[in-house]
């Protein structure tokens, strides 16, 4: 076997070793992206509904009310219902129509990697979700204050209720509707001051790290 075989051989089992390397740095990429992706998707489908169910509980006893004309001399109490059920309701569709980063992310990734990436690639898909860590505090921020919007209705609601007089029946449904908005929010609000999976992310130096690319620098 002469020298030109042999150097050959030699790049095509350094080739083929690289390959593999990127092709496995590319699967692993893939979980990443696709678990980041469905951790973001499962908390919008989480307080999306709750808030949307927060806003029934409210608009199916006024509804109730107004069709019993336990509203007819009192209409401010049915005007607050209705305006604290829009907000559950405004609430809910903004958190279950938005596409997130993370989600963004997962759908470029299937897009671009299909056929696998280059570690150029991996490592700018890499820094995008270093840069998680921000947008999280940033959707723990919004489940805040959803729950405090839904306090805040739930509360208002109550208020008018005592001060109007209505039929017990209607009275008790107000109640307990304005109560489950109120605990709804209670629980996003409590939520939302523990740190999201993505927030703990401990990206570690090295070939052991949160992903290792062979370009001398690891992520």
């Amino acid at each position: 076997m002469n020298s030109w075989t042999t150097s050959l051989l030699v790049c095509a089992v350094g080739l083929g070793a690289s390959v593999a390397r990127a092709q496995v740095s590319t699967d692993e990429m893939a979980a990443r992206v696709e678990s980041d992706a469905a951790l973001v998707s499962r908390v919008r489908h989480v307080v999306g509904p709750l808030s949307l169910g927060a806003s029934v509980l409210i608009a199916a006893p006024a509804i109730a009310a107004w069709a019993d004309g336990a509203y007819e001399d009192r209409p401010n109490v049915g005007f607050v219902a209705a305006g604290v059920a829009a907000l559950g309701v405004f609430q809910g569709v903004v958190w279950l129509a938005i596409e997130t980063a993370a989600e963004e992310r997962a759908e470029r990734f299937r897009r671009e990697c299909d056929g696998g990436c280059s570690e150029l690639e991996l490592a700018r898909f890499e820094g995008e979700r270093r840069a998680d860590r921000a947008i999280a505090r940033m959707e723990r921020a919004l489940i805040m204050w959803s729950g405090i919007g839904l306090m805040f209705g739930g509360t208002l609601h109550a208020a008018i209720q005592s001060q109007a007089e209505l039929p017990r029946v209607h009275r008790a449904l107000g109640y307990a509707g304005a109560t489950s908005n109120g605990l709804i929010g209670l629980g996003l609000l409590i939520r939302s001051f523990i740190p999201l999976r993505r927030e703990r992310r401990d990206f570690s130096l090295g070939p052991t790290g949160d992903v290792g690319l062979s370009l001398g620098v690891h992520f």
